[in-house]
């Protein structure tokens, strides 16, 4: 196990600049987003003003939509505050939205790294010849390819985990940078919203998402035991190719059919346990955005998923053995 740890240890020091780097950038990116956040707070806070919301100049725009009708129509803001009181979900519902697309792009990036790291987990060290010097010590083949697929589905979970922290602070704060009116109208809303449940939603469903997409995963560390270069292209590549000549030889789309099943259904896990709806009930004044992920873990999709991973583990292992390098 002491080794095992090692070698864990020694992919995130291979690893941990990139990891660094994305974290950083991202949080950058959503540091630059608190800046429109305060000016459009300014902006709507002025037209807030009771003697602008008598005249019939100026607009406020929420979604598209000028709401400034709605608050002469209401009462002014007491009388917005009434009716968001009483049906909150009018600004639940997109803000959760939001919230829920911002997931989304984390789930492609860490997709995106994982991509990388998974073709290049073997290459990398069949190409420089450092896999000779790995070798001679006294650690297991098994040792070191589980080694790979463990530290990138950790790896996966981490970034998730660290850059869904991130948005969900940097989410907390664009609140925090509103001030006057519009604070007093959307916080006590919004606070309503469970983060905390939300959070831990999707970490289960990104742990799903891993279960069900391992076949990929596998078959990426396998490319990368066996080509002799570009294994991302060929890993991604390679497929594409032999699905179209497929396709265009003998009218099959199988293998098409195989990954965008797979993608689809993840997809519909999601609207299945989405829970938010303009007439969604409110449960004791909190309101949850997703039900529990927690049943699709235990899926024949998800035992199939790992019996095609296992057949495909042995297929590296051999592979591992016949290409020390990629000389």
């Amino acid at each position: 196990m002491r080794q095992f740890m090692m070698l864990l240890r020694r992919e995130w020091w291979e690893w941990q600049k990139t990891i660094y780097w994305t974290i950083g950038i991202f949080s950058v990116l959503l540091l630059l987003s608190l800046f429109p956040v305060n000016r459009l707070s300014t902006a709507v806070n002025r037209k807030f003003d009771t003697d602008q919301l008598q005249d019939n100049e100026g607009k406020i725009i929420i979604n598209g939509r000028d709401i400034l009708p709605e608050l002469k129509n209401n009462g002014g803001l007491e009388g917005l505050k009434k009716t968001l009181a009483e049906k909150p979900q009018k600004v639940l519902v997109p803000y959760g939205y939001t919230i829920v697309t911002g997931f989304h792009i984390l789930q492609v990036i860490a997709l995106f790294i994982a991509l990388f790291y998974f073709s290049d987990s073997l290459f990398k060290e069949r190409s420089d010849g450092s896999t000779l010097y790995y070798r001679s010590q006294p650690v297991g083949d098994h040792s070191l390819l589980l080694s790979k697929v463990v530290a990138g589905v950790i790896g996966i979970l981490g970034v998730s985990i660290i850059m869904s922290f991130v948005l969900l602070t940097f989410t907390k704060l664009d609140l925090m940078v509103m001030s006057g009116k519009l604070s007093d109208l959307l916080l006590p809303v919004l606070g309503k919203l469970r983060v905390l449940d939300l959070f831990k939603d999707m970490l289960v469903f990104q742990f799903v998402s891993i279960l069900w997409l391992s076949p990929l995963i596998m078959f990426l560390i396998f490319i990368s035991s066996a080509v002799k270069n570009r294994p991302l292209i060929i890993g991604i590549g390679g497929p594409i190719l032999l699905a179209i000549v497929i396709q265009l030889i003998f009218s099959n789309h199988d293998i098409f059919n195989v990954v965008v099943t797979t993608l689809r259904r993840i997809g519909e896990i999601q609207s299945e346990q989405m829970l938010l709806d303009w007439d969604m009930p409110l449960s004791d004044g909190q309101v949850n955005i997703f039900g529990s992920f927690l049943q699709y873990i235990f899926t024949v999709r998800t035992l199939i998923s790992l019996g095609i991973s296992a057949v495909i583990y042995g297929l590296t292992w051999f592979m591992y053995h016949r290409n020390l390098t990629t000389a």
